[in-house]
């Protein structure tokens, strides 16, 4: 049926209603996923606790953890020391420009309020994976809400790790939908041809299924150079 819960593992037990999972512990229901070492499933209240190597994921979602605690019921869970990512769901429009990139997150608790809203302590937050390479928050809490936008609470603003300004409250934009203009955030990079690379972009979005990407990069060994990108999604009778 729809509120199946399907589990595995390589020995269970059960006493009354509760199931004690040991060893590659894997449990799957409806669009989701998590697999630990160990876990217990309440089949009357449908809380799952699972400990050690814990993976979670989700159409929204993927998260690894040290423990997890999650309510088949209600869909709400907390995650304990907390990384991944959080991904905007696709857009039920066609022709219809988005991004497509995750937000990451690595925080001391990770709340799953819902498939749609998250709540994160003591965290790490930013759109690129790789810290040292872009820009990060860190932030006493924040509220992620998917497809829309993150509201973090005590942030400090940090580009390649180096703390840049701090503020009582910053709202971030991280919807698939509407676009908007402005510049983009630098890039930074090394290649072993080019050198090391700066560069800078402006985004120009051009109705609701066409933008313009223009940038400008600065390699250390070939000199300066540009990058322009179109996209667009006619329709067959445009």
């Amino acid at each position: 049926g729809e509120n199946l819960v399907n589990i595995h593992s390589d020995s269970q037990t059960k006493e009354k209603q509760v199931y004690e999972l040991h060893g590659h512990v894997e449990i799957t229901y409806h669009q989701w996923k998590m697999t630990s070492d160990e876990a217990s499933y309440d089949e009357a209240t449908g809380e799952i606790v699972a400990r050690g190597n814990v993976v979670f994921t989700a159409p929204e979602s993927s998260l690894t953890a040290e423990e997890a605690h999650l309510n088949t019921k209600s869909g709400e869970g907390w995650f304990v020391n907390g990384s991944g990512y959080i991904h905007s769901p696709p857009p039920r429009r066609k022709r219809i420009l988005t991004t497509e990139n995750p937000f990451y997150v690595k925080a001391k608790r990770v709340d799953r309020l819902n498939e749609s809203t998250y709540r994160v302590s003591k965290a790490q937050v930013s759109s690129c994976s790789n810290e040292e390479m872009g820009w990060s928050i860190s932030t006493h809490s924040a509220l992620v809400e998917v497809g829309d936008k993150v509201i973090s609470k005590g942030a400090m603003f940090k580009f390649l790790r180096v703390p840049l300004f701090y503020t009582p409250v910053m709202v971030n934009a991280i919807g698939n939908e509407p676009r908007r203009a402005g510049i983009l955030m630098p890039q930074i990079g090394q290649s072993s041809q080019k050198g090391f690379m700066l560069g800078e972009g402006v985004y120009v979005p051009m109705g609701r299924s066409m933008d313009v990407t223009l940038g400008i990069q600065n390699y250390s060994r070939r000199g300066v150079g540009g990058t322009f990108e179109f996209r667009a999604t006619p329709s067959w009778t445009v």
